[in-house]
């Protein structure tokens, strides 16, 4: 654990032209626009969502409601490994472009959807643009970026991002409520426009290497279809499903025999989409580990917190949400002061610690929370847990972004999220099978058959009977705990590998300079400078 390796970049003669202050200033408030409409997007449609099934379809709307999220999810993070790779091929500006003209025609035919299965073929579209919104934009951002100023700005990036996947319902129940559920997509048009001229004004980078790589098309279908069986296997699982029926082992086993497959062709095409070489990386292969981890146990924990407070504390949804403004402000607080810290000091492995000792200590006290817990209490506790989270969000992207060559920073940045995303996914099931398993070995037989013996199943367990009413919620608070002190046990593990990731500072440089740029008026099959 020494301290940050410096690298040097070797500035160009011949790059791209230079980008004034000013122009790096709109583009980067450009960037954190996208980054606030991707995370707004994860969650605004949430709080519409009856009113959007009743509106376009009162019959069968409420059966296939599920769907607008669970495709959005699929199409969003499986396209995320493809879209770094083709930024590190064509250049982030003109993927950006892509992935934003298509998330904004999503948004648009969502608005004028007319039923509910064109809404979701639509949000299909908008998840498939929303796939490179973040990454790639985050890749503009490093590139852009002295390491020092990178820090900052992805600070104030994990900031949105994170307020903003809070602040969602929140946007969608007022918008929703005084103008129209159909304006939860239109509000996407204005700023993503805006965000979208900005960048083809200003924006001058290396358009790509300067031979055309193949792009991987059977790795990006193959990573794709494992990334999108096991997210489904998630969200089907214990809810639709019981784990142990046919159609979720037999997908189980159809996501692990995708991805061993992913794995064997990667390390056989000679342009992968997913190069196995950055693992011989010391950075990138200790923090893609903490990533899954991380993903595992603190990631999906939020995801129980509003079943605690609506089982176990009689709170209604519209309250129950309220207790995730703490998380938020916790969240917001950390995430900028510790993109400041590491600009200031050029360290940043002691903020990975320390966030992840403080998710660890939010763990253990959400572990030890009863049906009598103080409200403040349960605040501070949500604070920490969001102040750990703000110090992890985009520091472990951070790391990668300052250890990788520039020509793979768009595959390693996307990776690193891509990962993160597929722990949260697989936490949130893990941690979800642990609660339902605890909660029905606490539970006399004929209370179990009453319930179903699915957590799920608990909406109206104030409508009980008072006898069987405290025994369900004493044992869903028992299972509660065994859940998160496992989480907690768990996010040990991301303790002890925070203290292993070797902090690597390059210059002062951006990284576009360390890319070779491409001069004007390249041969065909080769790419000129982006924008010029």
């Amino acid at each position: 654990m020494s301290g940050p390796t410096t690298t040097t970049a070797k500035q160009t003669p011949d790059g791209p032209r230079a980008m004034s202050p000013n122009m790096i200033k709109w583009i980067s408030a450009s960037a954190l626009g996208t980054l606030l409409l991707a995370s707004l997007d994860q969650t605004i449609v949430g709080s519409a969502a009856w009113t959007i099934a009743r509106d376009l379809d009162p019959q069968q709307g409420l059966r296939l409601l599920p769907w607008l999220f669970t495709v959005y999810l699929l199409a969003s993070t499986a396209t995320q490994p493809l879209y770094g790779k083709l930024s590190d091929v064509f250049g982030p500006k003109r993927v950006f472009v892509f992935a934003t003209s298509l998330f904004l025609v999503g948004s648009m035919l969502c608005g004028i959807a007319q039923d509910m299965t064109q809404l979701i073929v639509f949000r299909g579209i908008q998840g498939l643009g929303a796939g490179g919104l973040v990454g790639v934009t985050l890749v503009i951002v490093a590139m852009i970026s002295p390491p020092k100023d990178r820090a900052r700005r992805s600070g104030l990036g994990g900031a949105i991002i994170g307020g903003g996947s809070v602040a969602g319902p929140l946007v969608g129940g007022v918008v929703s409520e005084h103008l129209s559920w159909r304006g939860l997509f239109y509000i996407n048009l204005p700023l993503g426009i805006a965000a979208l001229a900005v960048m083809l004004y200003a924006l001058r980078l290396p358009a790509g290497r300067r031979r055309r790589e193949p792009v991987d098309i059977l790795g990006a279908v193959l990573i794709a279809a494992a990334a999108s069986v096991i997210l489904l296997v998630t969200d089907w699982g214990g809810t639709k499903y019981s784990w142990t029926s046919p159609l979720i082992l037999a997908m189980g086993l159809g996501g692990v025999l995708l991805s061993a497959l992913f794995i064997w062709w990667e390390l056989r095409t000679p342009a992968p989409i997913l190069p196995l070489s950055l693992f011989r990386n010391p950075v990138y292969r200790t923090v893609t580990p903490l990533q899954i981890v991380t993903g595992l146990a603190v990631m999906s924990a939020p995801v129980y917190l509003a079943t605690y407070m609506q089982i176990a504390r009689a709170q209604t949804p519209t309250s129950s949400a309220l207790f995730t403004v703490p998380l938020a402000v916790g969240l917001v607080l950390f995430s900028t002061s510790g993109g400041m810290w590491i600009s200031r000091f050029g360290r940043y492995r002691m903020v990975l610690v320390i966030g992840n000792m403080l998710c660890t200590a939010a763990l253990v006290l959400l572990g030890t929370l009863g049906t009598h817990t103080s409200s403040w209490v349960i605040a501070v506790d949500l604070f920490l847990l969001g102040a750990g989270l703000g110090g992890l969000m985009q520091v472990s992207v951070l790391a990668v972004q300052n250890a990788v060559e520039a020509h793979q920073l768009g595959v390693a940045t996307t990776s690193v999220r891509f990962l993160g995303r597929m722990g949260q996914a697989l936490g949130t099931a893990l941690l979800g099978v642990l609660l339902n398993a605890s909660f029905n070995s606490r539970l006399p037989q004929d209370v179990q058959d009453q319930l179903g013996g699915n957590v799920a199943n608990l909406g109206s367990v104030q409508q009980l009977p008072d006898s069987v009413r405290e025994t369900v919620v004493d044992a869903f608070v028992s299972a509660n705990h065994v859940m998160y002190l496992t989480a907690a046990a768990v996010s040990v593990i991301a303790v002890a590998l925070s203290f292993f990731v070797k902090e690597t500072m390059q210059d002062a440089q951006p990284n576009w300079a360390q890319a070779k740029p491409e001069p004007t008026g390249a041969k065909a099959g080769e790419a000129g400078p982006e924008g010029a």
